[in-house]
């Protein structure tokens, strides 16, 4: 056996194929965006053997020993054999139980002790289970843990272009399971990804287990557990919230990283590219508009792209609300869509009629009263022209791309309509983000006084399918609007059914709900708000 070998020349290995993966990371980042996509998994492919390649060359005599001995009722039950990976909170190890003559896992703690606790109150099949803890003469903490065959990000790696959807949905159930189990807790796991789903058993009969609760915390904590600085968590899965107010993460955050942990599992990629730029990333993931998950790789089934999709909504109360919606779907015991009442679902219904049913003609209409505690405020899906029943209302909102280039569509019909000074004062304004919206004054029409622009893509980027989450975002983007104008009533079109492809019956669902949100918002003025049907 070789000497063992001492810290300092460890650490100086560590730096030195740090560097080597740091140039690799700074080497994909700098080639240019028309490469294949069998190019870039043959460079991330790279990237992954650098990684393992530093980790086997820490397999030591002297990092293995480092951590023999061991205090504690049962420290000499456990033999440590090899590195398994490491980061920045913790090294993980496979060690032999010489008591039970099995192999598990032993995670050494380098900065949280807390994990441990979260983690052993959880008893259930698609949890990790904790089998022990103990402590080290350094002082660290380490807990042992049932040793898991294997990771849904090796199974990513492995693949082609995405897991297969028989495996995909498999893999949701269990890790759906386990993530309710948390949030009966009341637990919020803060890191959920790839790489923290794990997997024992063979092809054929696997259960799917939720791992490392290192950045697992309980709401009622979060003031003591996050500093004003401290976002923590992994950038491509994290929710909006918990990058811009880490205290205000609830179940819903970690429905969002479920969401982009298995847009990533069947597309390939994650939702938003990483280029190394931390703050881009975040903004992404806070306004980018989605790319469908059919468009980036067709055939799962609709009602889990949709379950996904609708995951990875931007604002939290557009998500699913609890884990256990989210078990209910992947059982067959309810669909994907937003739960709503009786009376909501008959109106959306008939209101879905009119599109396409032959009604031409202008004013015919379906109405929802949504009451208050002294009015009584109203959705109408209408029949019609747009610019004819905007006469009637405060403002109406137009889609087009971010210069506002008004090409086509209910764009080019609402210039014609609100004439030349409408044009001209609009293409003033600067670029703007699919997604969001901005107001234009025109002269008064009748009633009418405003047009908001919502913004449905990029200039020139047709190719680009966007989620329904784009509408949920142009509406709720018009509250300030709506709040800073005095704006009573408000017309909507369909909004991405043209360029974005977006199905009408789904399209308007959602605007219904979103109309539905906007009306019972006590803070706003707005008590009439109208979508209207354009059926050529």
């Amino acid at each position: 056996m070789t000497d063992p070998q001492p810290p300092e020349l460890m650490d100086l290995c560590d730096q030195v194929w740090q560097s080597v993966l740091d140039e690799i990371e700074f080497a994909i980042d700098e080639l240019p965006d028309s490469l294949s996509e069998e190019d870039v998994r043959t460079l991330e492919r790279v990237k992954a053997r650098a990684e393992r390649f530093k980790l086997t060359k820490r397999k030591s005599p002297w990092t293995s020993k480092k951590y023999l001995a061991t205090s504690g009722e049962n420290a000499d039950r456990w033999k440590f054999t090899s590195l398994i990976g490491s980061g920045g909170m913790a090294d993980v190890f496979e060690c032999e139980d010489t008591k039970l003559e099995r192999l598990v896992a032993v995670k050494i703690l380098l900065c949280s002790t807390s994990e441990a606790t979260v983690q052993s109150g959880i008893l259930a099949p698609n949890v990790i289970q904790v089998i022990d803890e103990l402590k080290l003469p350094s002082g660290q903490f380490a807990i042992v843990m049932q040793r898991a065959e294997g990771t849904l990000a090796d199974e990513i790696a492995s693949s082609q272009s995405g897991i297969e959807e028989g495996q995909i949905r498999e893999v949701m159930e269990g890790t759906a399971k386990g993530m309710n189990r948390l949030a009966k807790k009341d637990i919020v796991h803060r890191d959920l990804k790839p790489s923290n789903i794990l997997y024992e058993g063979d092809a054929a009969d696997r259960t799917w287990m939720v791992s490392d609760f290192g950045l697992a915390i309980h709401p009622a904590d979060v003031d003591s557990a996050v500093d004003d600085s401290g976002v923590v968590g992994t950038p491509a899965y994290m929710s909006p919230e918990q990058a811009t107010n880490p205290k205000a993460v609830d179940e819903r955050s970690d429905i969002y990283s479920f969401g982009a942990t298995f847009y990533h599992a069947w597309t390939g990629q994650p939702p938003f590219k990483w280029t190394g730029d931390f703050e881009r990333l975040i903004r992404e993931h806070d306004t980018g508009s989605l790319p469908a998950i059919e468009s980036v790789r067709p055939g799962l089934a609709p009602t889990l792209a949709d379950l996904i999709e609708r995951c990875l909504a931007k604002y939290p109360k557009d998500r699913f609300q609890s884990f256990d919606e989210i078990v209910e779907i992947l059982e067959g015991r309810q669909d994907s869509k937003r739960k709503q009442s009786p009376e909501f679902s008959r109106f959306v219904k008939q209101a879905t009629e009119l599109l396409g049913s032959g009604h031409t003609e202008h004013g015919t209409s379906e109405t929802f009263p949504v009451p208050m505690s002294s009015t009584v405020r109203k959705l109408t899906v209408v029949t019609g022209d747009l610019t004819k029943i905007a006469e009637g209302v405060d403002a109406i909102v137009s889609a087009d791309d971010h210069r506002l280039s008004m090409g086509g569509g209910v764009s080019e019909a609402i210039s014609e309509w609100a004439g030349p000074f409408y044009e001209g004062i609009a293409k003033l304004t600067d670029r703007l983000t699919p997604g969001t919206s901005v107001v234009t004054p025109m002269p008064q029409r009748g009633e009418c006084r405003y047009v908001i622009q919502g913004i449905t893509r990029y200039k020139g980027n047709r190719d680009f399918e966007p989620t329904v989450d784009l509408v949920r975002q142009i509406i709720n983007s018009c509250r300030p609007h709506i709040l800073a104008l005095g704006i009573k009533r408000i017309a909507f079109p369909l909004l991405g059914t043209g360029w974005g492809r977006l199905s009408p019956d789904d399209c308007l669902q959602t605007m219904c709900e979103q109309a539905v949100d906007l009306l019972a918002d006590g803070s706003l003025p707005l008590n009439d708000c109208r979508i209207v049907i354009f059926n050529e």
